[in-house]
């Protein structure tokens, strides 16, 4: 199963350090691929529903999964 990690955040720097975690964590394992994009620099399809930021969505196959929901802290 591959599963892809997107996040979309123009103002999180907070989160940065948790992701490179995440990045290191599975660089061995070509099964996940974690990416991160910034929404308010890129154009992301508003199918995403991406009205806050940071935006988490979890892919699994290339198919959206899961979208978090929880705080902005």
């Amino acid at each position: 199963m591959k599963i892809t990690v997107f996040v979309g955040c123009g103002h999180c720097k907070n989160l940065a350090p948790i992701w490179e975690e995440l990045g290191e964590a599975f660089v061995a394992n070509d099964d996940v691929v974690i990416g991160k994009i910034d929404a308010t620099a890129n154009y992301v399809d508003s199918s995403y529903g991406i009205t806050g930021f940071p935006t988490i969505i979890l892919f699994k196959d290339g198919d959206l999964a899961e979208k978090y929901s929880g705080g902005r802290s």
